[in-house]
């Protein structure tokens, strides 16, 4: 493996976990902490989650997986 495409591989690795991370932050989310942004829109520690919930974590979470799958399939293309 050449050093760019280790590079490039590293890089991709570092979205996946990324990816991982935050999907298992949504999902360990329940509606109340959602609702609960609502009330903190404007403070800074709270826009992830307010922008969950603009966009609805069905959705954020659905593109999230489609994302890292085709993060995944590009991995191992390496």
């Amino acid at each position: 493996m050449t050093q760019e495409k280790f590079k490039e591989a590293s890089k991709i690795q570092e979205e996946i976990n990324r990816l991982n991370l935050l999907i298992k932050y949504i999902e360990n989310k329940d509606d109340k902490d959602f609702v609960n942004t609502m009330e903190l829109a404007f403070h800074t520690s709270s826009d992830f989650l307010y922008l969950v919930h603009l966009l609805g974590a069905d959705d954020v979470l659905g593109f999230m997986r489609t994302r890292k799958r085709m993060l995944e399939k590009e991995f191992e293309e390496l």
